[in-house]
């Protein structure tokens, strides 16, 4: 029984007392929480799979004093026995006790440790000069066979962690690109935690996603027009990861990944078109010199557009068709628009020699308008999340266009008076606005 049942039973008298509920209520509210099953045991999870890590850390020290002395088939047996002996119990633990279901899932992890480090030590009891990312690869792939079996949360963080740090040592350490990683990844760790439900496990999927995805698309092909097409990806994921909170949102199958999608989906897009406002940005990732990369980055390039615009278009079919529930604010419109713009300059201006500016006035545009129309929307509906954001990136638009437009005092100065003033005029119609929302409520 979680701590929130177990206060929510506690108020129930008080509720009585106080008339709120009768005695019948109170007693149908009893039995159906009392019959909630246990929680996930997330303390246990992270106290015992704490304490499981440092204890198998003490055993492994106290073999590592002395081994050069210890034979070679003692040294496999102590690996094995203590990778079987860990995993064993854990499973043990995980299918037979379901009291202590988190101790087992813990256990679990401490094996795969045991595991990965047993890679390491078996390569250096034979003296094995392998190609090492593939010990990584290898580790990863045992604890995402896992996370599916049990299935467990915690197996899947470790195998998107050693997946992306696989990626990541291929490409800077090979000039290898591991093209298998963002789809393994995804496929693997991501429909797993749709299957789960799991926020958490969601979280660390969409990272270690895009940080594969940046290290395949410029992995061993360094320049400026490899960097083009990786920004271009990046900014095209951006928009299909916001579009797919939208559809998240609105969906049957995981809502709850909705905040989790938009929350990465607007924390690459914003950054990356703040970067376009700027002359020198846009020239670069705008650059004629664009045209001459491999087709396969073309595929990744072109293929995060295809998605993101799908997502968008079917979200503007369903409001369009006006379903149920549907609603789009108008700054998510401005989304999709900027995934378009930069294909659109590439096409219509591809080998002509125009200034910075010429890419960048769009840009500084959209941003505008999307900076206004957050700051809008936070006041006409009382929204602290679009209010802060619309007033931060307004913060750091008119700071970089600070040293970036204007030379004379006078003009700087106009230019922060006027955003001063309406960032404080924003503030008194959101509070304002925001009152008469909980005193609505109140009443109501």
């Amino acid at each position: 029984m979680t701590g929130w049942i177990r206060g929510l039973l506690k108020e129930l008298e008080a509720w009585i007392a106080e008339g709120l509920v009768t005695r019948d209520q109170a007693d149908r509210i009893r039995a159906r929480y009392e019959r909630q099953p246990e929680g996930p045991g997330w303390g246990m999870l992270v106290f015992s799979g704490l304490g499981a890590v440092i204890i198998g850390l003490g055993v492994i020290l106290m073999i590592a004093y002395n081994w050069e002395a210890i034979p070679r088939l003692v040294k496999l047996f102590l690996l094995f026995a203590a990778v079987a002996g860990a995993h064993g119990a854990g499973l043990h633990l995980f299918f037979r006790k379901p009291r202590l279901r988190a101790l087992g899932e813990a256990l679990t992890v401490l094996g795969t440790m045991l595991f990965g480090a047993g890679i390491w030590l078996v390569a250096q009891i034979y003296h094995l000069d392998e190609h090492f990312p593939n010990g990584i690869i290898l580790w990863g792939l045992g604890a995402l066979s896992l996370a599916w079996i049990l299935p467990s949360v915690a197996q899947g963080v470790l195998a998107a962690v050693l997946l992306s740090i696989w990626c990541g040592t291929e490409t800077f350490g090979f000039d290898s690109s591991m093209h298998v990683a963002p789809g393994l990844i995804l496929a693997g760790v991501g429909v797993l935690a749709w299957r789960m439900k799991s926020r958490v496990l969601l979280s660390v999927a969409l990272p270690a996603m895009i940080l594969s995805l940046g290290f395949v698309v410029f992995g061993g092909h360094g320049g400026r027009g490899s960097e083009a097409v990786t920004f271009g990806t990046l900014l095209h994921l951006g928009v299909a990861l916001v579009g797919a909170g939208v559809l998240a949102r609105h969906g049957r199958w995981f809502p709850e990944a909705a905040p989790i999608l938009s929350f990465f989906g607007w924390l690459l897009f914003l950054p990356l078109l703040y970067t376009l406002t700027f002359e020198d940005a846009a020239r670069h990732f705008l650059a004629p010199s664009w045209f001459q990369m491999g087709v396969y980055l073309w595929c990744y390039w072109t293929g995060a557009l295809a998605i993101g615009l799908g997502a968008w278009a079917w979200i503007g079919f369903r409001v369009f068709t006006r379903a149920p529930n549907w609603t789009l604010p108008l700054d998510h419109v401005l989304v999709p628009l900027t995934g378009l713009v930069g294909p659109l300059f590439i096409l219509l201006f591809r080998g002509d020699n125009l200034e910075g500016w010429t890419f960048a006035a769009s840009y500084n545009l959209i941003l505008l308008a999307l900076i206004i129309g957050m700051m809008t929307r936070g006041c006409r509906h009382g929204l602290t999340g679009p209010t802060v954001l619309g007033s931060l990136l307004l913060v750091a638009y008119m700071f970089a266009r600070y040293f970036d437009l204007f030379d004379n005092l006078f003009a700087r100065g106009v230019v922060f008076i006027v955003v001063g003033g309406a960032i404080f005029a924003q503030g008194l119609i959101y509070s304002r606005v925001k009152q008469s929302k909980s005193t609505k409520e109140l009443a109501a």
